[in-house]
């Protein structure tokens, strides 16, 4: 076996090309053996638990919020229930504060009315416009007059949208 020269460049020693082609040749080379794969490590049964207590908290946090909303359900079955031509404006703004004093408290929402009651509706809920409603409003809560059909089908929908839309 001829002996390969052997170039030094700082600490990591080199060989020249053709020295190290000379001295490859050691036959086939034999790969190893694929190494199984098995879930009997320890590792992947503290992995399957960690997803499963996961999994357990999400379904109970889900179970607890649709149990948390379900006066939010019957207050929107109640409004779809009330058909818009013999719907009366003060059965639904009286959903309204029922739902506004279960989820902000009878302090905050019992003594709010008139224009104070829209505004604080505007503010609580998102995409909603009941302050622009307060001429029909007023004259069907306190006047007892029955608004258009136009402006009742906004009123629902503004309705609607509060409950689905309140900030909490």
């Amino acid at each position: 076996m001829k002996t390969a020269q052997i170039m030094f460049m700082g600490s990591v020693a080199l060989r020249p090309l053709k020295a190290a082609a000379n001295e490859a040749d050691f036959g086939v080379l034999r790969e190893p053996d694929p190494i199984a794969f098995a879930f009997e490590t320890p590792g992947w049964y503290l992995l399957l638990a960690l997803v499963l207590l996961l999994a357990a908290i999400a379904i109970v946090r889900k179970i607890r919020k649709h149990l948390k909303n379900r006066f939010l359900r019957a207050a929107l079955h109640e409004l779809d229930a009330v058909s818009l031509s013999k719907m009366n404006v003060t059965n639904v703004f009286a959903i309204l504060k029922r739902v506004a004093i279960r989820l902000f408290g009878r302090e905050e929402v019992a003594a709010l009315h008139g224009m104070e009651w829209l505004s604080y509706l505007d503010k609580t809920g998102r995409k909603v416009n009941f302050r622009g409603l307060e001429a029909p409003v007023s004259a069907a809560l306190y006047e007892g007059k029955e608004p258009e059909r136009m402006e009742k089908k906004r009123i629902m929908r503004n309705a609607k949208q509060w409950i689905l839309t309140h900030a909490r």
